[in-house]
């Protein structure tokens, strides 16, 4: 099937994205632990200047430039929501799951971006998302909360993936790319060119820390504060320090003060799932 960028074309893309079984739009995406919106309980709304529900404020083109907003009726997120969008901006979709408290900031300087936010996010979650290239893709799966975390998403076609429950404090930072190219001056090839970033469900991300390009953390892990991820973590690992090393393997975290009694049978079934 050929999709045009029409705003019904638009819908038949997402549809089709979200009852992919090759998984098109991201590998695991809308599988157990990467869990998509029910896009049945959400309604579509030009992502415009005309959009403004109590705390959005949205700056950016005209309608024509069919960039879209699909969000719960009744969207009204509990702080400021900013959705900056470049004139040359195109295509672009911004889905919010329902239940969820979200607020920040969204730049979009590129087309053909999706932007998903999962449901069922109850505390309020800040996130500062900064999405330079065209068709681009940034997952916050189900559950997953944040006191603050920054994500930038550079280079065509790349991808930030964030699965379901996790937990990040603030002052955390996910970079998918250092920005600007080195060179190498002998034959001027790219040393370090963007990647993607693959965060599994169930990962506690502590205060201040980096992640990198070209990482995956795996199920269950905890990454400490001030950590620089610059590998792959393997699953229930706790890591930390500049590179971020291996600490302690077969741990895992909890959400409240102390651990319930099924964490670890619970975990261990959700890692069947996956």
């Amino acid at each position: 099937m050929t999709i045009s960028n029409e705003p019904h074309d638009l819908r038949a893309k997402i549809a089709l994205a979200w009852d992919d079984p090759e998984r098109q739009l991201a590998p695991r995406i809308g599988e157990p632990g990467y869990t998509l919106p029910d896009l049945a309980d959400l309604q579509w709304y030009p992502l415009t200047e005309s959009f403004a529900p109590t705390h959005v404020t949205v700056h950016g083109p005209s309608a024509d430039n069919n960039n879209w907003i699909v969000v719960p009726p009744g969207f009204q997120p509990p702080a400021r929501l900013y959705f900056h969008l470049a004139a040359h901006a195109r295509n672009n979709i911004v889905i919010i799951g329902t239940d969820t408290n979200l607020a920040g900031e969204c730049y979009l300087y590129g087309s053909n971006g999706t932007v998903i936010i999962g449901s069922g996010i109850k505390q309020t979650t800040t996130l500062q998302v900064r999405m330079w290239s065209s068709h681009q893709l940034l997952l916050w799966g189900k559950g997953s909360t944040t006191n603050g975390v920054h994500i930038q998403i550079q280079g065509e076609s790349k991808r930030i993936v964030v699965g379901d429950d996790c937990m990040f404090f603030n002052g955390i930072y996910i970079r998918n790319s250092d920005m600007h190219p080195i060179v190498d001056m002998r034959n001027g090839s790219w040393l370090n060119p963007p990647g993607n970033v693959h965060i599994e469900p169930h990962v506690w991300v502590s205060q201040d820390a980096l992640i990198l390009k070209d990482t995956h953390i795996g199920f269950g892990s905890i990454v400490t504060a001030k950590a620089v991820v610059t590998e792959d973590v393997p699953r229930f690992s706790m890591v930390g320090g500049i590179p971020a090393a291996v600490l302690r393997s077969d741990v895992s975290w909890d959400r409240p003060e102390s651990p319930h009694s099924s964490l670890i049978a619970d975990l261990k079934e959700f890692e069947r799932r996956l």
